[in-house]
């Protein structure tokens, strides 16, 4: 039965738990059908799971939460999708508790509750079961009770985690925009602190300690675009692997006539004199330096989203 009592949390007090949520994303996907991550990043002992799901609480993170009915495995079946975060954790009694939005259905006991939550740079997804919901005192369902989570998958291990970016993603980078070739530029991989890049340029205008300060990052996703400017410093520089051209290849317009003698031999004596600088294929690690705190939070959410759907497809593969 709901517990009637005085409870201090009689309003819900974390901004993004309402609404419920309507777009299903990658990784809210995942957690409908049970896709926490590999076995190799199961947190088995409940002492950390504990200790983790305490530092979910004290952080304040927002977290993924999805409510199922798993009754028929094969086809769950979705009760609640929100954000929220874990407010209580009573170790005593075994539970946890969530901010629940006002236009929630009742939630029972005895259904799946799945989420997933950034910590410290480290994506944790857990699995738990739910008990009861809490009633306010002008009688609101506001907190949703739930046992510790049984389940727990660290997918990330640090800060720097890495995942690649897959054609198609809607991330775009500019080094240096206006720039031809620091402009939209190869991404290969991408975590919340820095991306590996590929570009074509002369060696010695990327090298190691360089600052790019008007960097531009551009996410498109759910009929939208926004762009982000973040400083870029450059950690590392080499020259590409072999075989790295190719990503990087793009058609060639055909000249609509052919460069006559004249341009071509001024063309070979700026190169003879060093007016113009040879290129390479240089792989760069790039640092994230200043940057606002919706590109931060816009990060988290695709390496996020990358790394349960690279996680997903390991697993099916």
């Amino acid at each position: 039965m709901p517990d009637s009592h005085d409870h201090a949390h009689d309003h819900t007090e974390f901004q993004e738990t309402q609404p419920l949520r309507q777009v299903f994303n990658a990784e809210t996907n995942a957690l409908i059908q049970g896709d926490l991550g590999d076995a190799g990043y199961a947190v088995n002992t409940p002492a950390e799971r504990l200790k983790l799901t305490q530092q979910i609480q004290n952080s304040r993170q927002a977290a993924v939460v999805v409510v199922v009915n798993t009754q028929d495995p094969a086809n769950p079946h979705l009760l609640a999708n929100f954000n929220s975060n874990v407010f209580e954790v009573n170790e005593e009694a075994g539970t946890m508790e969530f901010d629940l939005p006002m236009a929630a259905p009742h939630i029972g006991s005895g259904y799946v509750l799945r989420g997933s939550a950034k910590l410290q740079g480290v994506l944790l997804t857990f699995e738990a079961e739910t008990l009861d919901t809490r009633i306010s005192k002008d009688g609101k369902e506001n907190a949703l009770i739930a046992k510790l989570p049984h389940t727990m998958h660290r997918l990330q291990r640090r800060d720097s985690f890495r995942v690649p970016v897959p054609k198609g993603t809607g991330l775009e980078v500019s080094v240096v925009p206006g720039v031809p070739y620091l402009e939209k530029v190869h991404v290969l991989d991408i975590s919340c602190g820095g991306v590996s890049l590929l570009v074509k340029a002369p060696p010695d205008e990327v090298h190691v300690g360089m600052r790019f300060k008007q960097g531009k990052i551009t996410l498109t996703g759910n009929g939208s675009t926004s762009s982000y400017e973040a400083e870029m410093i450059v950690k590392h520089a080499r020259q590409a692997p072999h075989g790295f051209d190719q990503l990087v290849q793009k058609p060639v317009a055909k000249p609509s006539r052919p460069a006559s003698p004249a341009a071509s031999f001024r063309q070979q004596a700026m190169q003879a004199m060093g007016a113009t600088k040879p290129v390479e294929l240089i792989q760069l690690g790039i640092e994230f330096g200043r940057m606002p705190m919706s590109l931060d939070k816009e990060l988290a959410r695709l390496v996020n989203e990358l790394a349960i759907t690279l996680m997903s497809r390991v697993r099916d593969e």
